[in-house]
């Protein structure tokens, strides 16, 4: 609570003594970012996220859950407060900036990519600390579906509350309702897996790893002539090329790859409770993997629109290189 006491009075000191050079923002920028990041990993000890003994009938202490979820949102809301008062600041520095709604597309997709990375961060942290395919061997199925992680009760807590956060910005910037019904069903899929501390072994790569790809595609909007700017592509191509790579790398081993190993997995593990009569809740567990069929499906679909994609881009350049050769 103490760092996150840091981060309003930064705030509050960096909007009534306006820093007047770019110096001073990225100083003010850095000193709230690690400030809130502290918070966020300190949270568990500081008791926003009381730690419990392993075992699905030892349920989180939802109050202070709720309170985490309200505080995160606030968190993220300044975050994205951050990048625009940065990005204002900025707004003579480059004609793409000069446009106010140019400056909130960027600190909104600023402060996803932040998030994300945080969140993907935590993931690969817990898989390397508890050794998690190890874990998932020498574990019977109940256990792998079960086992309490405060760690990973937090950060379903923070994707969970990001998720809100989106919804949010869904609405606001009608970005379609595609958007809307799967922030929904992350929102779901996160409060019914900490609702008994189901599924935390596995969310490990779902609600961790898994993203560190999204923080591609979510960095990559910002090139969209639809969510994104337009004219962005043109300014830095090569920024665009790095990041396209990275993301369909990521993807590509991340959800082609390692995804549906990981749902065979939890599937097998998710029929043997169900079947031996163990399971916590038969209608919980069927909606979780409801979600996780068609988040499955999607993978793919996404992977033919990548396809897609990467085609006509290459159309495009092919395009280009002809029109400059015949004016040579």
């Amino acid at each position: 609570m103490q760092s996150f006491g840091i981060v309003l009075a930064v705030l509050i000191l960096g909007l009534f003594t306006a820093p007047s050079n770019w110096t001073q923002l990225m100083v003010l920028a850095a000193l709230t970012l690690v400030s809130l990041f502290h918070w966020l990993d300190t949270a568990v000890e500081a008791g926003w996220m009381p730690a419990h003994t392993v075992g699905w009938l030892r349920k989180p202490e939802w109050a202070a859950t709720y309170v985490a979820v309200a505080v995160q949102i606030v968190a993220y809301c300044l975050i994205e407060l951050m990048f625009v008062f940065v990005l204002n600041a900025a707004r003579s520095s480059h004609p793409l900036l000069a446009s106010s709604t140019n400056r909130n597309v960027l600190a909104r997709i600023a402060f996803s990519a932040v998030v994300l990375v945080y969140i993907g961060w935590q993931g690969c942290a817990m898989y390397t600390e508890l050794d998690w395919q190890r874990t998932v061997e020498a574990a019977t199925a109940h256990e792998r579906l079960y086992v309490y992680i405060p760690r990973m009760h937090f950060t379903c807590a923070v994707m969970t509350s990001f998720q809100v956060k989106n919804l949010i910005d869904t609405l606001r910037w009608r970005d379609g309702p595609e958007f809307v019904a799967h922030h929904i069903a992350t929102i779901v899929v996160g409060v019914c897996c900490d609702a008994a501390a189901f599924c935390h072994l596995y969310g490990i790569f779902y609600f961790g790893i898994s993203e560190v790809s999204t923080a591609f595609v979510s960095t990559l909007a910002a090139f969209d002539p639809h969510h994104g700017i337009a004219a962005l592509s043109e300014h830095l191509p090569l920024t665009k090329a790095i990041l396209g790579g990275g993301f369909i790398v990521s993807f590509l081993i991340i959800r082609i790859v390692i995804w549906p190993i990981v749902s065979w997995w939890l599937v097998s593990d998710t029929l043997v409770v169900l079947n031996d009569g163990t399971a916590h809740s038969t209608p919980v567990v069927a909606v979780i993997m409801t979600m996780l069929s068609g988040l499955t499906i999607l993978q793919f679909v996404w992977l033919g629109e990548i396809f897609r994609r990467v085609r006509d881009e290459l159309a495009q350049i092919r395009q280009t290189m002809a029109g400059r050769s015949k004016v040579a």
